[in-house]
């Protein structure tokens, strides 16, 4: 973005999350950059376009926190396979710790905002599962999951344990949560159903 932009993109990320989408116009955001409406007009089309690009991009930084740092090679054990989902739903864990009130916004107000504001809430959850299903089918193929775990489904399951185990922070008073005993107690919880210990049904 360029700078102009990116401040018209801050200034409205922060009203949105303090007063809500529908209590703020165009005028708000452009006060708060002490600019006039033909420069919001010149890099936005409307406030409508600054929510779909919110959205975006929140969910663009949460996939990328996730996103392994490793080479799927790298693995040569299902010990540093867990480590690695461990490690991955610990970032996870601590960007929502670190950007609550955004993720509280994306998450829950914005599907309110509207019916596409709701699709695009749910497209973001069925991408952030294919890309666990993607990193799931990587530890089957090595022979560290169950073959009877549907994992599109599983997929879906881990994100979702994610953003249930997270919600207090995303409704709760502001006050700072660790995210290790969350991150911790989310790998334990799902490992628990996915790998070899358990026999297959």
């Amino acid at each position: 973005m360029a700078d102009r932009a990116t401040q018209l993109y801050a200034a409205a990320t922060d009203l949105f999350v303090e007063r809500g989408y529908r209590a703020v116009d165009v005028a708000d955001i452009t006060a708060r950059c002490g600019v006039g409406h033909g420069t919001f007009y010149n890099y936005f089309r409307n406030k409508r376009d600054l929510l779909e690009s919110i959205q975006a991009r929140t969910v663009q930084e949460l996939s990328a926190a996730v996103a392994g740092e490793h080479e799927p090679d790298a693995w040569t054990s299902r010990t540093e396979y867990v480590a690695e989902f461990t490690e991955r739903v610990r970032r996870a864990v601590t960007y929502i710790a670190k950007n609550r009130a955004l993720v509280s916004f994306v998450a829950i107000a914005a599907p309110g905002v509207d019916e596409q504001a709701y699709e695009s809430v749910v497209a973001a959850y069925d991408e952030l599962g294919a890309q666990v299903t993607a990193f799931l089918e990587l530890g089957r193929g090595l022979g560290w999951i169950r073959d009877s775990v549907d994992l599109r489904v599983a997929g879906q399951a881990v994100v979702s344990c994610v953003l249930m185990a997270t919600f207090p922070m995303l409704v709760g008073d502001g006050t700072d949560v660790d995210p290790e005993p969350v991150a911790q107690a989310c790998a334990a919880f799902l490992l628990g159903g996915l790998r070899r210990v358990l026999p297959d049904s």
